[in-house]
C-alpha cells in the first residue's frame, strides 16, 4: 500500500513535464535513476560544446540560457528540463545554462537513461513523447521572442 509521502512525492513528480502520463509504478522506475544535484548562484551547470550525456530536472531556483556571447535567450524555473534535446541527439551543447539563484534538482545520466529504455520500452516511449513535448513548448517560445523583437 502506497504511503502518503509517497503518495504527494507522486503528485509533484507529475507536474514535472517529463513525468506526465506516467503511473506511480514508472515514476519510481525512472527516480531510481536520478541523482540529487544542486548548483550555486552563479554556477555553470552546461558549457557550449559539453558532451550531452546529462538532463537536469529543476526542482528549485531559476536558470538563464545563454548563447557564447554571454547573451540570455531563455530562462528556466522549477520543473522545466534542462539538456533534454542534447541527451536524446548525443550532440554536444550549443548554449550555457548558468545559475541565476541556488538551484536544486535532479541529475539523469543518458546511459542510465536509455538502459531504462531498453528494458522498460513503455516507460521509454511515455518519456521520450514527453521530451519532444517539452522540447515543442520551448521552440513556442523562443519562435514568440523572436517575432516580439521584430
Amino acid at each position: 500500500m502506497e504511503n502518503k509521502g509517497s503518495k504527494n512525492l507522486i503528485e509533484l513528480l507529475v507536474r514535472i513535464p517529463m513525468f506526465r502520463h506516467l503511473v506511480p509504478l514508472d515514476c519510481k522506475k525512472l527516480l531510481a535513476i536520478c541523482r540529487e544535484i544542486s548548483f550555486a548562484k552563479g554556477e555553470t551547470i552546461f558549457d557550449i560544446g559539453d558532451p550531452g550525456t546529462k538532463l537536469v530536472i529543476m526542482l528549485q531556483g531559476a536558470v538563464s540560457i545563454q548563447t557564447a556571447s554571454g547573451k540570455e535567450f531563455s530562462r528556466l524555473e522549477p520543473a522545466d528540463t534542462i539538456g533534454d534535446m542534447e541527451i536524446v541527439s548525443a550532440q554536444s551543447r550549443n548554449a550555457r545554462a548558468v545559475a541565476l539563484t541556488s538551484v536544486s534538482g535532479m541529475l539523469i545520466f543518458r546511459h542510465d537513461l536509455q538502459e531504462l529504455f531498453e528494458n522498460e520500452p513503455v516507460i521509454g516511449v511515455k518519456v521520450l513523447k514527453n521530451i519532444v513535448e517539452a522540447l515543442a513548448r520551448k521552440l513556442v517560445t523562443a519562435n514568440l521572442k523572436l517575432e516580439s523583437l521584430e
